[in-house]
């Protein structure tokens, strides 16, 4: 039997600064004091570990996905996941397997890539395929990089599918203007950006595979939809919204129910609220199954969403992009808010007995050192004023496939020639007008201080 391998490295961790590591405490701190649950959900955890928070609900989901995908073609299937392990990649390589399989943000490529190549060294016959957000934005280079047998682009369900079925007769990887190999040429028609346009067709993860290091967490995300139709200059997520069918979210979440213990379901989509009847019905789901649940939504959608009858339907926190609080800085990001709403949505939500937690970055393109001040300072006075219960602060990032990335002199900003990991939220990889890397840093961990004794003291 064919046999194919995904593999999660154990890289694939974030490294805190002093700051920033009392910062997290401070924040998961004031949510457990500010969160009064609907329902008693046992889940064991400690609030001191960091740890646990971040990657107990970062389990492998697409991986899980794949992996459904290959059983349904016959293959056996590996879930080598090292993180979940704690054993060394390099001291404990995988077993032998036709097909290696890879997936990766940005600033995880380089490693992911080194840890590939060495795998690679014990089995050169075997294939090397890697998927996910860093790859689709940055295809033709990252297949140059030499060290993949084929590379992914966009949603890969439907072309995994046909690659594995025609790996069964072939041995080899079938190239498509989605897929692009190392054996064939590059397409005329240019690289093309894979597209599941029914979600419900998707095969359910394969939740079985977990390993035990994800079964209990505090909070387990779930994707109900694929796509944001807005476009901001910041974001590189497809414009293409779709929605699973609220049948196909049940199965999901009884899945997720059976196999992972948590203290809370968060809703992962870009933007719950964008369609409101399908929003609310996936809400009821979640009450009468009788889950707590978070989501995220956009701050200008305040009279578009039932406040009211959220907190009886068992949601318990908002997660809303401000970015900044300079309306020029929105305006250039074409984020479609405005300093008002941002306020507004807080408040609403706020007096409907929900908790808010409000998404900020410094170095975005336009701001000043003043104006990244004046965001803190109004982050900082929604806490106090009781409208928002806890706020992240982070360094923008131009990720590929941002139109800031991908124009910077439009906006005025200099990208260094720095690797991949380095694109990373607490260091800037670029220079503003009047505000170099260094300085930008600076503000950065100025906002990270100021938020923490606000978080400690409220």
């Amino acid at each position: 039997m064919l046999k194919v391998c995904f593999v999660v490295i154990a890289e694939q961790k974030s490294e805190f600064c002093p700051e920033e590591q009392l910062f997290w405490k401070a924040y998961y701190q004031k949510y457990f004091k500010s969160t009064q649950y609907c329902f008693d959900r046992s889940s064991a955890f400690d609030a001191d570990d960091l740890e646990s928070f971040f990657f107990g609900s970062e389990f492998p989901r697409w991986n899980l996905i794949l992996a459904s995908i290959a059983m349904e073609e016959g293959y056996e299937v590996d879930l080598c996941d090292y993180r979940a392990s704690g054993k060394n990649l390099f001291e404990h390589p995988p077993r032998q397997a036709d097909i290696f399989c890879f997936s990766s943000f940005t600033q995880y490529y380089d490693d992911i890539m080194k840890s590939a190549r060495f795998i690679r060294s014990h089995y050169p016959n075997a294939k090397f395929i890697i998927g996910g957000a860093h790859v689709s934005k940055t295809p033709v280079q990252s297949l140059n990089d030499g060290c993949w047998d084929a590379v992914f682009v966009g949603d890969s369900e439907d072309s995994f599918r046909s690659c594995l079925s025609a790996y069964k007769y072939t041995q080899k990887i079938v190239g498509s203007p989605i897929v692009l190999t190392r054996d064939n040429a590059l397409p005329t028609g240019g690289v093309q950006t894979g597209t599941v346009q029914d979600l419900s067709a998707v095969p359910l993860p394969a939740y079985a595979l977990l390993p035990d290091f994800y079964r209990e967490t505090f909070s387990v995300k779930i994707f109900c939809s694929r796509g944001c139709p807005f476009n901001c200059a910041f974001c590189a997520t497809s414009h293409h919204l779709r929605n699973k069918t609220v049948d196909y979210v049940e199965k999901e979440v009884d899945l997720i129910i059976k196999h992972i213990r948590f203290k809370e379901m968060y809703i992962y989509d870009d933007n719950f609220f964008l369609d409101p009847a399908y929003s609310r019905d996936v809400a009821m789901l979640l009450n009468e199954k009788k889950i707590n649940w978070s989501c995220r939504l956009r701050a200008d959608m305040h009279t578009k969403i039932p406040f009211d009858q959220l907190y009886k339907w068992g949601c318990r926190r908002l997660s809303v992009g401000g970015e900044s609080a300079d309306n020029t800085v929105l305006k250039k990001m074409n984020k479609r808010i405005n300093r008002r709403d941002i306020e507004t949505t807080c408040r609403v939500a706020s007096e409907s007995g929900l908790n808010v937690h409000l998404y900020w970055m410094v170095g975005l393109p336009g701001e000043t050192r003043e104006s990244a001040r004046d965001t803190v300072d109004f982050a900082a006075s929604l806490i106090e004023r009781n409208l928002c219960n806890t706020a992240e602060y982070a360094i923008f990032v131009p990720y590929p496939g941002t139109d800031i990335q991908k124009f910077p002199a439009k906006y005025d900003l200099t990208l260094h020639d720095a690797p991949w990991k380095d694109y990373r939220v607490d260091w800037p990889v670029y220079d503003l007008p009047g505000r170099t890397a260094k300085q930008i840093y600076e503000d950065w961990l100025h906002g990270i201080k100021k938020l923490t004794r606000v978080l400690q003291e409220t």
